[in-house]
């Protein structure tokens, strides 16, 4: 950009401070929900590994009751 059209653009959009504040608050939205996401990916895993188990371990109880009879 030329002096005069940044200059403009100062003007219009604020102070640098202001611009500052307001890409910071950006960046942290855009990775507080990106932490979010990574959480909510992490409980659904465990929640399929765990149900995995839980079935694992139930068909293993019934194939060895169903063997005893």
């Amino acid at each position: 950009m030329s002096g005069e059209a940044e200059r403009a653009f100062d003007k219009s959009a604020g102070s640098r401070p202001a611009r500052r504040a307001v890409d910071l608050f950006f960046a942290l939205t855009q990775a507080a929900v990106c932490f979010g996401l990574l959480l909510i990916a992490l409980l659904w895993s465990f929640v399929y590994f765990h149900i995995e188990e839980q079935h694992r371990l139930s068909r293993a109880s019934a194939e060895r009751e169903l063997s005893n009879l």
